[in-house]
């Protein structure tokens, strides 16, 4: 017979799954430009996926196109969604936890991505505006009250019977 694993307290479970799922916001948050940029210049401006790879990568601490500065500015929203998480740690449990995290989640990449879309598609097609680096100062800031927007429909989620009787289990 095999002995019984200790369970951690339900605290520092919560705690570990907030974790968790803050460190995977974050990692999605950082990709997320580089991710629209790859894929409006492969099928957008029809630019073989190597050369799009490449093209990123060489830009990503370029002088006046640093894209990893980008990609750092765009993590506000996800790390106001890690924070979120932690608090929402202590009241939700569960698949409950899961709906409001997911769905502050999908609240953000909502606005973010076409948001990001509609500056780099005037590029990649033909000149864009030179103002329009204003929108990357902007979108990180409109996306929180999308996120929060997001939050309440997966809190609104999970008040669902599937979902109540599931973290009942957890």
């Amino acid at each position: 017979m095999m002995p019984a694993i200790p369970l951690l307290p339900p605290a520092k479970m919560n705690a570990k799954q907030a974790l968790c799922w803050s460190l995977a916001f974050l990692f999605i948050g950082f990709l997320t430009p580089s991710a629209i940029i790859f894929s409006v210049e492969v099928f957008v401006a029809n630019i073989s996926p190597i050369a799009s790879a490449a093209g990123i990568l060489r830009r990503q601490f370029s002088e006046g196109d640093s894209l990893f500065l980008l990609a750092v500015f765009s993590l506000i929203p996800f790390f106001v969604l890690s924070l979120a998480c932690f608090a929402l740690s202590l009241r939700l449990h569960g698949s409950r936890f899961a709906c409001v995290a997911i769905g502050g989640l999908l609240g953000i990449l909502g606005l973010m991505v076409p948001a990001h879309v509609s500056v780099w598609y005037p590029l990649a097609v033909d000149h864009g505006s030179s103002t329009s680096i204003v929108a990357f100062i902007l979108i990180p800031f409109l996306c929180i009250a999308s996120l929060a927007a997001g939050l309440f429909v997966g809190w609104l989620v999970s008040l669902l019977p599937a979902f109540r009787t599931a973290a009942c289990k957890d």
